[in-house]
């Protein structure tokens, strides 16, 4: 979850790509919305009255988890390392879209499954193999969406709200000190480049994890709150891009793509729905 520098800084291209993203997401949320009831319910502990709690620890200590694995598999797999990306990509957008068409549209499970595999196929090696930028980038985007959609389409607001809060601390500090530069420093001793954990805009790399996170917020929004709201929370954090980005300019090193953003958009969030 950064941003880093390679060349000269096209800002407005980086905000369309965060704003893709959110509209996205949003999309795939009013679809649903128009088949369906939405009632965000996902808890792993939904008895206790802090499952919120819970439930953001369990997610950030999952990340932790993983981030240690891939170091490891980096440093035993070497350049294998991409068939694991590949893997992770390719079956979450498979699962989250079976999900989604089968059990929120109420598909036909065969089509389901065929669509999801044709769809988590074309996306991933549009990742990996495309040589094409622009494809990459708008696949990189679409698989974000997908992800943070169903994200915000589960989880309940207070751990929505918690999770966005504890990954924006944990990535202020991560990119500093911890496995995300952990995973950069192996990645770049093996010589390996286009993960797909991130992708480039003119020179930037975005991690996906940034553009699931501003999916799944705005989405849940989108859900629970006001057109208002969700107009409020999208703008703040187009703002909070910006200002990440002029700090990456300033910087020329890796800056927290989350606390920002997320933090004027939880901002934007309070005040709207107490206006409204």
């Amino acid at each position: 979850m950064s941003l880093t520098v390679r060349v000269k800084l096209p800002i407005i291209t980086v905000i369309l790509t965060v704003l893709l993203s959110i509209l996205l997401s949003s999309l795939i949320i009013l679809i649903l919305m128009s088949k369906t009831l939405i009632l965000p319910s996902f808890s792993f502990y939904p008895a206790s009255e802090y499952s919120f709690i819970i439930d953001s620890f369990l997610l950030l200590s999952i990340s932790i988890v993983s981030a240690c694995v891939i170091i490891f598999l980096i440093r035993m797999l070497r350049k294998n390392i991409i068939l694991l990306f590949t893997l992770s990509i390719a079956m979450s957008v498979f699962l989250i879209l079976l999900i989604i068409l089968s059990a929120y549209l109420e598909l036909n499970v065969t089509y389901s499954i065929l669509f999801s595999i044709l769809t988590s196929v074309t996306l991933t090696y549009a990742i990996f193999m495309s040589r094409s930028q622009l494809i990459k980038l708008l696949s990189h985007v679409v698989v974000a969406s997908i992800i943070g959609s169903f994200l915000g389409l589960t989880l309940q607001t207070p751990s929505v709200i918690a999770i966005l809060i504890v990954f924006s601390l944990y990535d202020a500090i991560a990119v500093r000190k911890g496995p995300i530069v952990e995973i950069v420093k192996e990645l770049e001793s093996k010589g390996i480049s286009g993960t797909g954990v991130s992708c480039e805009v003119h020179g930037i790399e975005i991690g996906m994890g940034d553009l699931v996170f501003y999916s799944a917020f705005t989405s849940h929004v989108l859900i629970i709150s006001s057109i208002f709201s969700y107009i409020a929370v999208t703008i703040a954090i187009l703002i909070g891009t910006y200002i990440s980005l002029l700090l990456l300019l300033r910087r020329k090193e890796i800056v927290a793509g989350l606390p920002i953003p997320i933090g004027l958009g939880l901002l934007a969030f309070f005040i709207s729905s107490i206006i409204v």
